[in-house]
């Protein structure tokens, strides 16, 4: 009894530790990473034809669209892909439950990598339609079909980095069909191994 609770009281100090650690992570790191997330998207955006001047401030960029007012848009921590990049360490703990440490980092990389490229087109195409067309456009495609592909690739990573985990680390063997009684040897004995 001592054992199992013992047991139990490590997991829930692990996984809170991990909270914490996670908590700790985006407070420290969270603004960084949208800095750079801003930046990506206006290096991209003065690269991409037909949109006007672009402007980066921190975590905000500035879009002239041609012939209209400028449009200010701020890259908040709800915006960033650092949150549920950090969510996907989740999969650090059932790596651990499943014994699957050697996999876990692979899961968390390959989960975030998907969230990451996935937020930066959702982010990226908002950004283009407002700069193509205006205001209203970018906040009608960041509040419908933008909003509809985060829940996208925030479950398409869940489901990369839970595959990664849940593989088979080593390839299906072929299953031999038995030997008929006509091929097998009557010189030595019979060995049976059950299955």
């Amino acid at each position: 009894e001592f054992r199992r609770v013992l047991f139990r009281s490590r997991a829930l100090l692990r996984s809170a530790g991990l909270l914490l650690a996670i908590v700790g992570i985006f407070a420290v790191c969270g603004a960084p990473f949208r800095q750079l997330e801003t930046t990506m998207l206006g290096t991209v955006l003065r690269i991409l034809p037909g949109g006007g001047p672009v402007y980066v401030y921190d975590s905000s960029l500035v879009v002239v669209p041609r012939g209209q007012d400028y449009i200010r848009a701020v890259i908040l921590p709800s915006c960033s892909a650092f949150g549920p990049m950090l969510a996907m360490s989740v999969l650090w703990l059932l790596a651990r439950q499943l014994g699957r440490q050697r996999a876990a980092f692979e899961a968390v990389l390959r989960a975030a990598t998907v969230i990451f490229v996935g937020n930066f087109l959702r982010l990226l195409l908002s950004l283009v339609a407002g700069s193509w067309f205006g205001r209203s456009v970018l906040i009608a495609f960041h509040d419908t079909v933008a909003a509809a592909f985060g829940f996208v690739y925030v479950m398409a990573g869940l489901l990369v980095g839970l595959r990664v985990l849940l593989r088979e680390d080593h390839p299906t063997r072929a299953v031999r069909s038995s030997p008929s009684s006509d091929e097998m040897p009557t010189d030595r004995p019979q060995e049976v191994f059950p299955c």
